[in-house]
């Protein structure tokens, strides 16, 4: 059961990040009153707009608990966090404090000033590992093939005791590799905005791999809906397997069709620097989406070349 007109306050970590900086908005204007933490390490604080109140704060600090009792959430959605893959092999050590000592202070608090639901924003790609089934359903076995996969689904288990032990109301998204405008690219993450800002540059790009690799695209504007809908569903008494949800589209891309795609899109040829083995992640990934359907009422309504149409667009009026 979804009530969409409760209005709820709401705490958003990594909230001037690349998925936060568009859910705020949306939070804000469904009547939600939202508060924002991130320490702008990758967010932007003109992301932030100016109805939501911000704190610029690590995950990880003791400040976290202040600002937990001045603005008493009712709802968590925590999207902080380390999300670079080759990162996680190279740096396991940062990997692991933010995603695993990061999460768990954002749960103690949660905790202890007692929130009625903990949204948490997982990895559907990292979480399976190289999955035997294709799409892949919830039920399918994890064995990530890296730290940030391994510190996602403690992210899950850590829920899952406190859900058991405590009662706590959580849902986790596992979320396929999500893009659309406002995701830039400057830092390595994503693909399609890394491709697309090259290919508008006249720059060249690492080659990750052999292309052949395949990946779920889930458009921004599906996300925010799977997140508003996660928040706004009554959870209460589900079993902890009814609690970790797919979001993708169940849709396998290649790497080199995609990149054929860009390069129709801008009448551009994509420049190679360099081949750079693929570290840590599985070759091949899509996610199979049926309980999102069935428990939130969320299925994707937008196509892979609608999307990339949507960030092609945007970078039309995009300096670098």
């Amino acid at each position: 059961m979804v009530d969409s007109q409760k209005k709820q306050s709401v705490l958003v970590t990594g909230g001037a990040g690349f998925i936060g900086s568009q859910l705020v908005p949306a939070l804000l204007k469904a009547g939600h009153t939202v508060a924002v933490v991130d320490n702008l390490s990758f967010g932007k604080r003109e992301a932030v707009p100016a109805e939501a109140r911000f704190f610029e704060c690590d995950v990880r600090s003791a400040k976290l608990a202040h600002i937990f009792a001045l603005e008493k959430p009712q709802v968590v959605v925590h999207l902080a966090a380390q999300t670079n893959v080759r990162y996680s092999v190279t740096h396991p050590q940062d990997d692991a404090d933010i995603n695993i000592l990061g999460t768990l202070n954002v749960i103690t608090q949660s905790r202890r000033y007692g929130i009625k639901k903990f949204v948490f924003a997982s990895s559907g790609g990292e979480v399976y590992g190289q999955a035997n089934v294709l799409p892949t359903p919830e039920n399918h076995p994890t064995r990530p093939k890296c730290p940030y996969g391994i510190t996602k689904l403690f992210g899950e288990q850590c829920l899952a005791h406190y859900g058991d032990e405590e009662g706590l109301d959580w849902v986790a998204l596992r979320l396929a590799n999500v893009y659309g405008p406002g995701q830039d690219g400057s830092r390595d993450i994503g693909i399609i905005a890394i491709a697309l800002r090259k290919l508008n540059n006249g720059e060249s790009i690492a080659k990750i791999g052999d292309w052949e690799q395949t990946r779920d695209f889930i458009y921004i504007d599906d996300t925010v809906e799977a997140f508003m809908k996660a928040m706004a569903t009554d959870t209460q008494g589900w079993p902890a397997q009814d609690r970790l949800i797919n979001i993708g589209t169940g849709q396998e891309t290649s790497m080199a069709q995609l990149i054929e795609k860009l390069e129709a899109m801008t009448g551009r040829k994509l420049k190679i620097s360099k081949v750079l083995a693929e570290v840590g992640a599985p070759q091949r990934k899509s996610l199979n989406a049926a309980l999102a359907a069935k428990l939130l009422g969320w299925t994707p309504g937008t196509s892979l070349s609608e999307g990339l149409a949507a960030c092609a667009h945007e970078l039309s009026a995009v300096s670098y």
